[in-house]
């Protein structure tokens, strides 16, 4: 069995991390589309390859106030359904506890806003 590759992140005061495997985009922070009947923890919408995909505010699900995001994350589900969370900062990549952090320059490119 392989070990799993994590991103590590920061979103308001925690820190977080997801497996690389359901990872389909990292990118600087764009505004989000308003959604039509306004949800507490959505920040709205973005297009991804003819799809709109909700932008989810983990701040307010973690019951914080809401910040200005620098990053968002774009996940594809199991399910195949696509998910985008904004960030305020990538921390580093980890592979069974060891700190992969020279990686991940390589690993993500970021498009200037």
């Amino acid at each position: 069995m392989e070990d799993e590759i994590y991103l590590s992140f920061k979103v308001g005061e925690n820190l977080a991390a997801l497996s690389l495997k359901y990872l389909l985009k990292i990118s600087r922070w764009t505004e989000v589309r308003k959604m039509p009947i306004p949800q507490k923890d959505l920040l709205g919408i973005i297009p991804h390859k003819g799809e709109l995909v909700p932008v989810v505010d983990l701040n307010i699900i973690w019951g914080q106030k809401s910040e200005k995001y620098k990053f968002y994350i774009l996940l594809e589900e199991e399910n195949h359904k696509k998910i985008a969370f904004g960030i305020e900062e990538l921390l580093e990549l980890i592979k069974s506890g060891v700190n992969m952090n020279n990686l991940l320059k390589e690993f993500i490119s970021l498009k200037k806003s």
